[in-house]
């Protein structure tokens, strides 16, 4: 919270907030963004006097801060950067400080804005199952090559009831697969998911016997 005393009655207050959610994607970033305040005067406060916002960015990849060319605006935008799939999520800090024009300034108040990547593209490149064996093989590709991406096979329907998924053995170059052993055929389709964002579905791709 910020507090201010303008002329010696009850201060007025500022609350300072990022006026997007930190679960956003970044790829699907459409719109500059508002570092808004909240207002709320005491009633006992009259003729307040005019405020000054001084906005700056702590941490956190470089953005302009802009409304009308101005960090001193109540409510400054800032274009996010686009991070690349598959980076690490980005968190901007920012302060602000509220002066009034007899120069009395509140205490700094603080607020952050975290940045997710795009998701990676999830594409599930076969889904086998051997009636004989009642064994399930999926392979599936993900747009992000890296040993620290994770694909997920999630629970799946089956005949009278549902079945556990499990992790996709990461191959390498993109490529993961999984084979369950005493399961019954699916129903419909299976989902992979990836700890990137990325999702895909599809049915079974080949019936063996």
């Amino acid at each position: 919270m910020l507090t201010i005393n303008p002329n010696g009655f009850l201060p007025p207050t500022r609350e300072v907030r990022a006026a997007i959610s930190a679960g956003e994607t970044a790829g699907n970033f459409a719109a500059p963004f508002t570092l808004a305040t909240q207002p709320t005067f005491d009633t006992s406060n009259p003729g307040a006097l005019a405020l000054t916002y001084h906005w700056s960015q702590t941490s956190g990849p470089l953005v302009v801060l802009s409304t009308n060319n101005s960090t001193t605006a109540s409510q400054p935008t800032f274009s996010a950067p686009i991070l690349a799939v598959g980076a690490a999520p980005a968190v901007l800090s920012f302060t602000l400080v509220i002066t009034n024009s007899a120069n009395v300034s509140s205490a700094p108040s603080f607020t952050t804005v975290t940045l997710l990547p795009p998701a990676d593209v999830v594409t599930i490149t076969g889904v086998e199952y051997r009636i004989g064996k009642q064994r399930l093989t999926i392979t599936a590709t993900s747009s992000v090559v890296s040993p620290t991406i994770g694909l997920i096979l999630q629970t799946f329907n089956v005949p009278g009831g549902t079945r556990p998924g499990g992790t996709l053995t990461n191959l390498g170059g993109g490529a993961h697969s999984i084979a369950l052993v005493g399961v019954p055929q699916p129903s419909g389709t299976v989902t992979v998911t990836s700890t990137a964002g990325g999702s895909a579905s599809s049915p079974v791709t080949r019936l063996r016997p």
